[in-house]
């Protein structure tokens, strides 16, 4: 699997996991979604492909336990939301290594985060984030080079911000990805 391949994989799994479950809110929904984005991406400048993986699925684990956590007991009043990412980072982030770093292109990380973030839609609570995600599977990297492709996100999410889960499927799916 290939950077892109890795990222979008993790996202999905976070995806799948959070669709599950009915307590998690789409604030923390989202926040996980870029705690993950920002240990995969300084992971990757930092060590390889294969660590910022397994550290970006171990931050999202990490980050659900304390959400499952704060069910059981009121660890909410001893922690905020803020220390729970930095915990995450902590545990997650790894240090400069001599390990020679991805040579995977910033802007590439860049147009690929950008792009998911977009396409999960998070202000639009009507969207079922997992039936996205089986378009983010379709994604080329040539395809992100593309700006269109943001600007026409953006002008459908603009002309109809409570757009149902149906109606935004369909727009995704006559996106020609190739």
């Amino acid at each position: 699997m290939n950077e892109l391949a890795k990222y979008i994989d993790v996202i999905n799994q976070y995806v799948e996991y959070v669709e599950t479950r009915n307590y998690i809110s789409n604030n923390e929904f989202e926040i996980g979604f870029h705690v993950i984005t920002n240990v995969f991406q300084l992971n990757i400048c930092r060590t390889n492909i294969e660590n910022a993986y397994l550290k970006s699925q171990q931050s999202f684990c990490i980050y659900l336990e304390y959400l499952e956590q704060r069910l059981q007991k009121d660890v909410s009043e001893i922690l905020n939301i803020n220390d729970v990412v930095m915990f995450v980072y902590n545990k997650t982030i790894e240090p400069f290594s001599d390990e020679t770093p991805s040579t995977i292109p910033i802007k590439k990380i860049y147009n690929t985060t950008r792009f998911i973030y977009m396409v999960l839609w998070f202000e639009n609570t009507n969207i079922k984030k997992k039936n996205v995600c089986l378009f983010l599977e379709k994604i080329t990297e040539e395809y992100l080079k593309e700006e269109s492709i943001f600007i026409e996100i953006e002008k459908i999410q603009q002309n109809d911000p409570n757009m149902n889960n149906e109606t935004y499927l369909n727009f995704l799916s006559k996106i020609d990805f190739e």
